[in-house]
């Protein structure tokens, strides 16, 4: 058996993942097709800095260069 914990997580998500963060004792892998700064950022200070942070997300070159929102509710 591994220590391996998944979860999918639906409601408060900001919380919830800031407060798994902060249980972390293993590699932390988030996956989210958006991710703002700012929430990078408060998962990342609630992380201990020793256990390995990966983050999986939609990242689009052509609109950060042209200064864009990714996102779909971005209305570009």
């Amino acid at each position: 058996m591994s220590n391996t914990s998944v979860g999918l997580i639906t409601n408060d998500i900001g919380s919830s993942l800031s407060r798994l963060a902060a249980q972390a004792t293993g590699h932390v892998t988030l996956i989210a097709p958006f991710i703002t700064q700012g929430a990078l950022e408060r998962l990342v200070a609630e992380a201990d800095p020793s256990i390995p942070l990966s983050v999986f997300t939609r990242w689009c070159l052509d609109e950060i260069v042209a200064g864009r929102d990714c996102s779909p509710a971005s209305g570009d």
